[in-house]
């Protein structure tokens, strides 16, 4: 942490671009992040949860800074330097790594299966396995079905790794459970003598690439969509605007795949201001709304600010947070796979206990559909 106060301290212009940006630097700072730096420094907000973890971690500051500062990783490493001096995570995070724990990477939900069971004779995809990450399978288990059907018929052999990529655990802080996470990725990947890994979600992206090794690879599902030619749906042209994920952030090519997928369709995009690599969090980026949903609800609406269409999504998270605000809103995977797509623009997140059953109805689903 000392290195990073430092180079803040040492190296911010004070020009207060990302103070402007930011929701979370807007109200702990005055001018500069400077203002917020300095209270870290002295010891003053160390045990202070909202200023420790409302940051959404989203590098939108960074993307801002003349120098490229990044405030998102001061508060990451403040968050594992509270939880190493606690002993443990924060009251209001331990029903979250509790979730994380006994629901997202839990055996009777978690499936690790090889493709083409069967057919050994045709393994094209053997190498590839298709990991859907834990919010697309809690909030749309039939596009996880939709999506593993559509790349099967591509590629034949692939397999299916289903679970948590840890990111909630690293988000909060709690670097032994992300950690023991990935071991478990990893050791999946290699019992299925895999190479690449390819997820539907852009945390689960990121993530994934900053932790494994170089042997294993990592491609964004919407990327790999983007290099098939899928027939129009409609003779009607409809008018979208698209927001990226922030955790998108510098990744030109899945942007880029993500537009050309909804153009080959026969639909317009109508970019906003703050899309690509300026995009703005829907709010629940960094774990932020655990502590404070009014300010996740918050930071959404500075983004739908400049919602003007109908908006596309490549994030269940963003999906579900953007809904919560009255947003007419569908994730992009739906263009792809739903005939009735528009009858999603509307429809309200699921219930918590049950996009918890929907894990262990997709682990039965993938058993029967790997050995089928």
């Amino acid at each position: 942490m000392g290195t990073l106060i430092q180079k803040i301290t040492d190296e911010c212009l004070q020009c207060g671009s990302c103070v402007k940006k930011c929701e979370y630097l807007s109200h702990y700072c005055k001018e500069s992040p400077l203002d917020i730096v300095s209270k870290f420094r002295s010891g003053e907000l160390k045990d202070n949860i909202p200023a420790v973890f409302t940051c959404n971690i989203c590098s939108l500051c960074e993307e801002v800074c003349p120098v490229n500062l990044n405030i998102g990783e001061l508060s990451l490493e403040l968050r594992q330097e509270y939880v190493t001096r606690n002993c443990g995570v924060s009251k209001i995070h331990k029903p979250l790594l509790d979730d994380v724990q006994n629901v997202y990477v839990a055996t009777e939900a978690k499936t690790a299966l090889r493709g083409s069971q069967q057919n050994e004779e045709n393994l094209k995809g053997a190498e590839m396995i298709f990991f859907p990450g834990c919010s697309l399978s809690l909030n749309s288990p039939h596009l996880v079905k939709q999506s593993y059907t559509f790349l099967r018929e591509q590629f034949p052999g692939i397999g299916v790794l289903t679970g948590c990529c840890g990111a909630p655990a690293h988000l909060i802080g709690e670097q032994s459970v992300s950690n023991d996470i990935f071991l478990d990725i990893i050791q999946s990947v290699r019992d299925m003598e895999a190479k690449t890994i390819i997820a539907a979600c852009s945390s689960c992206v990121k993530l994934l690439k900053s932790k494994l090794p170089e042997d294993i690879g990592v491609v964004s599902l919407y990327q790999l969509l983007g290099e098939f030619k899928f027939s129009k749906r409609s003779k009607v042209s409809h008018v979208f605007n698209i927001h990226d994920a922030c955790s998108s952030r510098g990744d030109d090519l899945t942007q880029a795949a993500v537009r050309k997928i909804v153009t080959g369709l026969g639909y317009t995009v109508e970019e906003i201001e703050h899309s690509k690599n300026l995009t703005q969090c829907c709010g629940r980026g960094g774990m932020a709304a655990v502590v404070d949903d009014q300010y996740s609800a918050t930071v959404a609406k500075r983004t739908l600010n400049e919602v003007n269409q109908d908006l596309i999504v490549y994030c269940a998270t963003c999906r579900a947070n953007f809904s919560d605000q009255g947003t007419r809103v569908i994730h992009l995977l739906e263009l792809l796979f739903n005939e009735n797509w528009e009858d999603e623009l509307t429809k309200a997140p699921l219930p918590f206990e049950e996009t918890v059953k929907n894990l262990t109805n997709l682990k039965i689903y993938f058993e029967k559909k790997c050995y089928s």
